[in-house]
């Protein structure tokens, strides 16, 4: 920062999901862009509040719902509430100064079902007046047969309302009020400083105060709010209290990792390198690959690395406490046989994890992208931080401190031998987790019972969670025989018939722009310049310039008619919401739209014929439906593609087809009980979802892994034997990874940012199905139909394809073979004249 460097360009309001490609996303962009490459032209209307146009944007309201569940809100007492606290909301100081204003430069009143009792509808009918509510059903009912105000009056109803003048009944349960400010602000030009104060106030004046209604109520009545700074004042607040949630998951790991290791010297600085990781990957990303992007997911990549992180650090101190049971000539010795084992161990843990990560970095979505590519880094910063760094931890520890023994957090020295020999040669009880896995869990899950019990329970909990995983999802028009007065024809009649803005003369021989003509006159209602719904709702549907030839000013010189008309479009309201519509019918909506689109241009002249439909606001619903395919299709192929490569990569490790494969099964079964865990929890596709499913291999292939790799390397021959030795060494370690990434998820579920705690429930999911499908489903597999001896061994293979047989021995001089028949010696060739030699 002190070089203007910005390390970290966080944008956590928003995650990029943009489809660049798509053609809903070009087209809403094409519209949003409609007036640029040209001047449009704006008619002219009058400014009646004689003020400008201060404040009479109405900009971040207020919506207020008042709730009664089985009483009535359209009571004598509760609309008595309502006013009463809409007056101590519009009384707050400041208000007038940011308050929408009317024509007449007064504060906009606050809209809601008051409004029919207070005299604003009195020039429609005297019936509004009435300030004491006596009549209410009489007044309801009124306004509920006037066409103009009946619209206005469900607005503030519930569904359960009842209005009956007759009966004299007027019920609901639930109306509304909406409290309005209004932009630009006198005095200020700057648009970000207008809204910047506006925001100011709101926040600084209401949050607390309908914070209180919302937790307390209010009267009786129950209080829902929202206005967008209040909200993002809200989740910012929020925001910061979840993330005080991963200090105490720092605080979890390192008193776990402390325990672990009773080393405070080596949980701390294992700790320190698991979070210098986090920056070391952030540097390389933002400077090496030039990604400027860092949002919320990129922030929630450290519940990876610190469940990663620990994992690696346990590898490495359970196969250093191993070694303290073998005979070394000196400290270099056994911390060279540790550093091989736990870094060949946690090089293939790591790579398959990254690999699984990188697969998401082909995303055509950024937010997806850029998180796959920074956590597939961040595996990596982290394997390459704790070989590099942990071993001179370890090593100081075990020459100043490896002595003491801590009690109650306090440490205490106990030298148990000034001699050298106590350090090679140590004499120490195996820990209690690593008897337990080769007794008693080595003898359950080897039993001729049992074993088939834990098949039989993983294949039930497989079938359920498969149906559930099968059912994850995402999330013509009739004729209306309209004919408008805009022919040539029509419109001379039109204008001849107003001479006060057309001139009499008329318009020149070659004029042609009627059309255009005919839309000005409806859209300024007459050329009076007097601001109307139809101009303020259809305005920005028409896009019109001036023409050099047919453009000219009528009579009054205040507007101009003849203009050239650019583009025109027509909106079509629905009641679609993509939350409540499945992506197949999202879908099937579109491609129905698009095939309307296509046989409407098939009947216009070639000069309208490239129209185009969209969800062009700026929520682009077509576009949303297209993300949430393009995310269920990443989250699929990310799977896949994990599953895929994690296959060689296992195969390779372990140098043993049948283990490998074994390994890849198990990935993929534990794979698809998390994924059946999502629609369990009632969740679809989303950014997040799409996220957690990308990762998903990476962070189930680890413990799999450790097993797999363990069974490789055992020195026994027999199938009980190697998983027997494989329970010893890594069970404890598979245990301790996967309670430290627990441990740090739970704190996550008491989030209230939905947003953290979904991935707080994907974590403990992802890990604790590893956890038991690894030592659960894969050991038991292991038990009945493990390899044994060299069966399935790439190194027979390959010693099959070169010709070596079973009982051949290795040679260095066997003319580049490197091997020749046990029992036979070597006889080089005879060169030169075989005369020469002896027989």
């Amino acid at each position: 920062m002190m070089s203007g460097q910005n390390v970290f360009p966080t944008v956590f309001d928003v995650v990029p999901m943009a489809l660049a490609d798509d053609d809903q996303f070009l087209r809403g962009l094409a519209w949003q862009a409609r007036d640029a490459n040209f001047t449009r032209y704006e008619h002219s209307f009058q400014d009646l509040s004689g003020k400008g146009d201060t404040r009479a944007d109405r900009r971040h309201p207020i919506y207020l719902v008042y709730e009664k569940p089985g009483g009535n809100v359209l009571s004598r007492e509760s609309l008595q509430a309502i006013k009463e606290l809409e007056d101590d909301l519009i009384s707050k100081p400041g208000y007038e100064d940011y308050c929408q204003l009317d024509i007449t430069g007064n504060c906009v009143k606050p809209r809601s079902i008051i409004r029919f009792f207070d005299g604003s509808f009195v020039p429609i009918s005297p019936v509004f007046n009435d300030p004491n509510f006596d009549n209410i059903a009489r007044v309801l009912d009124t306004a509920n047969n006037i066409p103009l105000l009946m619209g206005i009056l469900h607005a503030h109803l519930g569904r359960d309302a009842n209005i009956d003048s007759v009966t004299d009944v007027a019920s609901s349960t639930i109306t509304r009020s909406v409290i309005p400010f209004g932009l630009p602000l006198e005095g200020i030009s700057d648009d970000d400083e207008m809204n910047a104060n506006l925001t100011n106030y709101i926040t600084s004046t209401y949050y607390s105060h309908l914070k209180r209604f919302f937790e307390d109520g209010y009267k009786g009545f129950s209080i829902y709010y929202f206005s967008e700074p209040i909200a993002v004042k809200a989740i910012n607040d929020q925001v910061l209290k979840d993330l005080i949630l991963v200090t105490g998951s720092f605080v979890f790991i390192f008193i776990f990792v402390w325990i672990q290791t009773q080393s405070l010297w080596i949980a701390g600085f294992s700790v320190i390198a698991i979070t210098a990781s986090f920056f070391g990957a952030n540097l390389f990303y933002r400077y090496v690959l030039d990604f400027r992007l860092f949002g919320i997911l990129h922030v929630l990549a450290i519940f990876i690395v610190l469940g990663i992180g620990a994992d690696d650090v346990f590898v490495f101190m359970d196969t250093w406490r191993a070694t303290a049971f073998e005979d070394y000539p000196g400290l270099e010795y056994r911390l060279s046989d540790t550093y091989r084992r736990a870094s060949m161990t946690m090089l293939v843990t790591s790579l398959t994890t990254a690999a699984a990560f990188f697969v998401t970095g082909a995303s055509p979505l950024l937010g997806t992208k850029t998180f796959g590519i920074f956590s597939g880094t961040l595996v990596i910063i982290n394997y390459l931080d704790v070989i590099m760094f942990l071993p001179s931890v370890v090593v100081i520890h075990h020459n100043f401190w490896h002595d003491c023994t801590w009690c109650c957090c306090r440490p205490c020295r106990q030298h148990l031998s000034e001699s050298s020999d106590a350090l090679d040669r140590p004499v120490i009880k195996k820990n209690a987790i690593v008897r337990f896995f080769m007794g008693p869990y080595f003898k359950f899950v080897t039993h001729k019972i049992c074993k088939w019990c834990i098949i039989a329970v993983f294949v039930a909990v497989l079938t359920v969670f498969t149906y559930f995983a099968a059912t994850l999802e995402t999330h013509k028009g009739p004729n209306l025989g309209i004919s408008m007065p805009l022919n040539e024809i029509k419109m001379r009649g039109l204008m001849g018939a107003n001479p006060g803005v057309f001139d009499i003369a008329g318009p020149h021989d070659t004029f042609y722009r009627y059309f255009e003509t005919g839309i000005g006159f409806w859209l300024t209602m007459g050329y009076t310049g007097m601001p109307n719904s139809d101009s303020g709702g259809f305005g920005d549907l028409i896009g019109e310039e001036i023409d050099n030839r047919d453009t000219s000013p009528i009579v009054t010189d205040t507007d101009v008619y003849g203009t050239r008309l650019k583009y025109a479009a027509i909106k079509v309201k629905t009641s679609l919401y993509d939350k409540h519509v499945s992506l197949k019918r999202g879908l099937e909506i579109i491609d129905a739209w698009e095939d309307f689109m296509q046989v409407e241009m098939a009947k216009m002249p070639p000069s309208v014929a490239n129209a185009f439909q969209c969800t062009c606001d700026e929520y682009n619903l077509w576009h949303s439906f297209k993300i949430r395919k393009n995310l269920a299709d990443s989250a699929k192929r990310s799977v896949a593609i994990g599953i895929a490569i994690a296959l060689p990569l296992l195969v390779i490790a372990t140098q043993n087809i049948i283990t490998g494969v074994m390994a890849t099964i198990s990935i993929g079964l534990t794979t698809v009980c998390v994924i059946g865990s999502i629609p369990i929890a009632g969740w679809k596709y989303g950014v997040l979802e799409s996220g957690n499913l990308s990762m998903t291999v990476g962070l189930v292939v680890d413990y799999v892994v450790h097993l797999a790799k363990a069974y490789h390397c055992s020195t026994k021959e027999d199938r009980l034997g190697r998983l027997q030795d494989t329970l010893e060494s890594v069970g404890v370690s598979v245990i301790s990874g996967a309670a430290t990434t627990i441990g740090a998820s739970v704190f996550m579920l008491f989030a209230k940012i939905v947003f953290f705690m979904q991935f707080g429930v994907f974590i403990f999911c992802a890990i604790s199905f590893s956890m038991l499908f690894s030592l659960g489903l894969f050991t038991t597999m292991l038990g009945i139909m493990g390899p044994q001896g060299r069966t399935g061994s790439l190194v027979v293979i390959y010693h099959r394809l070169i010709g070596r047989k079973e009982m051949d021995v290795n040679c260095d001089q066997c003319e580049g073979k490197g091997f020749h028949g046990r029992g036979k010696a070597w006889v080089p060739p005879i060169t030169g004249n075989p005369l020469n030699h002896p027989k």
